[in-house]
C-alpha cells in the first residue's frame, strides 16, 4: 500500500503541523510568568498627577541625585541641598522589573559626605530602578535613577 502524494495530502499535512505549531504557541504561553508591576494601579494612576509634582521638583535641586558602582558597592550621592536643609525622611526602593522577589526597600540615610553605601553582594545581576522619596522642608520629592547591576 502506497500512499500517494496529492494536493488532498498536502493541505491535509499543513493542517496537522499548523494545529500542532498552534498547541505549542499556547501551552508556552500559559507557562509565561504574567505578573502586574503594580498590584493596585488604578489608585496609584489616580494619584500619578502628584507624583509628577514631586518629580518637577526633585529636578530643581542643585544637583541631581548621582548613582555609581565603587569597588563592590553601590553608591547614591545626594545633592548639598541635603546638607543645607536637611531631610525629615526618605525611603530608597530598589525595584527590579523581572522578578518582584528581588525588591528591596531601604530607609534614606546620607553620611557626613552626603553619600550612602549598599554592598552589591545583596543584589543580583541585571537592571534595578532605583525610586527615592523624601521629604524636606515639609515638600514631597521623588526621583528614579535606572541602574545595570554588573558583578
Amino acid at each position: 500500500m502506497s500512499i500517494k502524494f496529492n494536493w488532498g495530502t498536502g493541505i491535509f499535512i499543513f493542517i496537522v503541523m499548523f494545529l500542532i505549531a498552534m498547541l505549542t504557541v499556547v501551552f508556552l504561553s500559559f507557562r509565561q510568568n504574567n505578573e502586574l508591576v503594580e498590584a493596585e494601579y488604578y489608585p496609584q494612576g489616580i494619584e500619578y498627577q502628584k507624583q509628577i509634582d514631586r518629580m518637577a521638583k526633585a529636578k530643581l535641586l542643585s544637583a541631581p541625585i548621582a548613582v555609581e558602582q565603587v569597588s563592590g558597592n553601590l553608591v547614591l550621592t545626594y545633592p548639598e541641598e541635603f546638607r543645607t536643609f536637611g531631610f525629615d525622611d526618605g525611603k530608597v526602593f530598589f525595584y527590579r522589573p523581572s522578578a518582584e522577589k528581588a525588591d528591596m526597600l531601604e530607609v534614606m540615610q546620607p553620611d557626613s559626605t552626603l553619600s550612602q553605601t549598599f554592598s552589591l553582594s545583596r543584589f543580583s545581576p541585571g537592571k534595578y530602578v532605583i525610586k527615592l522619596s523624601w521629604s524636606m522642608k515639609g515638600e514631597q520629592y521623588y526621583d528614579e535613577l535606572p541602574v545595570m547591576i554588573r558583578k
